[in-house]
Parts: structure tokens; C-alpha cells; sequence
């Protein structure tokens, strides 16, 4: 079977993951390569007008929710993959590739699972169990001493951002609790396809939409 053609909108916005190759570290600090990612997300958005919504190194992939005002998501990944993937090989002496596959892309249609999709970009250092709190771990641009990615970053994707609390405080309490392993395994599969979708029970043919898992905010405006 083919690789699936990438999806393109200036709408929506996209889950971004990529690993390692053979999901080895990358054979260099981690504050070194998430130097070199932020350099060059800043390039790939002044090249190509991109927005950057969240982004989480661990220590053989990474996460990030981005959007395409002008449609052009295979350009720009592209461009981010093969000017990191160059850096961080010339920084390590490394002749071998330095991602495994090319990156996985998940488009997201609504509010709710974009709201998902952030909380599970932000949680994946909880979820592999790398700090308690997420303010610890320092490879994210939810973390404030970040500041050279920090202020790339677009905060949260307009008109997709009902269900996600704006005040600072009230953002790291919600990603920080009312979560468990069953709703992040939940939120991996969804996003291990194309669509960010829920699957239906075989029994009752109904989604779990975890809709207890969003902001108290049931309904967007309100």
C-alpha cells in the first residue's frame, strides 16, 4: 500500500511526530537539539509562514501541533526535517540518518480534539514519566525559561481553542490532573492515524469522546 497523500488545509491544524531512527536518543544533550529545533522553527516559519501552537522534545521524538495558513504543510516539513536532521548529525559526527521515517501528520477537524491533541503534546513528559510537573521538564515551549521558543509560539489555534483554559495557572492545573493512562493511550491512538478520530465500541457502535477530560467550559462562548 501507498503512503497516504498529505492532507492539505489552511484551516485545520495538524499533529506533528517524528522519531529518531531505530528510536535511539539523538546522541547529543537535549537542550542542545532543542536549540537547534527551535532555530530552525524559527526559519520555518519565517520561510513559510507557518504557526507553531505547542512543541515537546523527549529523547528520541518529537510532538507539536502546527498550522498551514497557506496550505503548505509537505514544504515546510521538508524544509524543518532535513535542515534539523543536517545540525544535529553535523553536531554529533554522525553519517547514519537521523530520523527513522519520514514525520507522521493527523489532521483536527474540531475544538474537542484539539484540545486533546494539546493536552497530549504538553503531557507527554508525565506520560513517559520524566518529571511529576510540567513546569520541570525544560524541553518545552510550555516552559517559560524557554524564551527562544517560547515566543514562537502561537498560543493555542483560534477558533480551536474553546475548551482550553487561557489563564497560565489554570492551563498547567488542567493538563496536570484529571488525566490518566487509559485517556493518554486513548489520545496516542487516535493520533497514530490520519484523522484524529475516536473509535466506535463494537457493542454499542458509540465514541468515547472523553469529553470529561476537557476544560469545565462545556460550552464554548459560555
Amino acid at each position: 500500500m501507498g503512503r497516504k497523500r498529505v492532507e492539505l488545509s489552511e484551516i485545520h491544524p495538524y499533529h506533528i511526530c517524528a522519531r529518531s531512527n531505530n528510536r535511539t536518543w539523538f546522541e547529543l544533550p537535549l537542550s542542545q537539539v532543542f536549540e537547534i529545533y527551535a532555530n530552525h522553527m524559527e526559519k520555518t516559519i519565517l520561510k513559510y509562514q507557518i504557526e507553531c501552537h505547542a512543541f515537546v522534545l523527549m529523547a528520541n521524538h518529537f510532538h507539536m501541533l502546527i498550522s498551514t495558513p497557506t496550505s503548505n504543510l509537505s514544504q515546510a516539513m521538508r524544509y524543518f526535517m532535513t535542515e534539523t536532521s543536517r545540525e544535529i548529525a553535523r553536531a554529533c559526527s554522525r553519517i547514519n540518518r537521523i530520523y527513522g521515517r519520514r514525520y507522521h501528520w493527523t489532521i483536527i477537524r474540531t475544538a474537542e480534539h484539539y484540545a486533546h491533541a494539546y493536552s497530549y503534546v504538553y503531557r507527554n513528559p508525565i506520560h513517559h514519566n520524566a518529571v511529576q510537573g510540567l513546569e520541570q521538564y525544560s524541553c518545552s515551549s510550555l516552559t517559560e525559561k524557554n524564551k527562544n521558543f517560547s515566543r514562537l509560539i502561537v498560543d493555542k489555534k483560534q477558533g480551536y481553542d474553546a475548551y482550553i483554559p487561557h489563564c497560565r495557572r489554570e492551563l498547567i492545573s488542567w493538563l496536570e490532573s484529571n488525566k490518566d493512562q487509559e485517556y493518554d493511550a486513548a489520545i496516542s491512538r487516535c493520533l497514530k492515524h490520519h484523522e484524529f478520530l475516536f473509535p466506535q465500541d463494537r457493542i454499542t457502535g458509540k465514541r468515547n469522546t472523553y469529553f470529561d477530560k476537557l476544560h469545565p467550559q462545556k460550552t464554548p462562548g459560555t
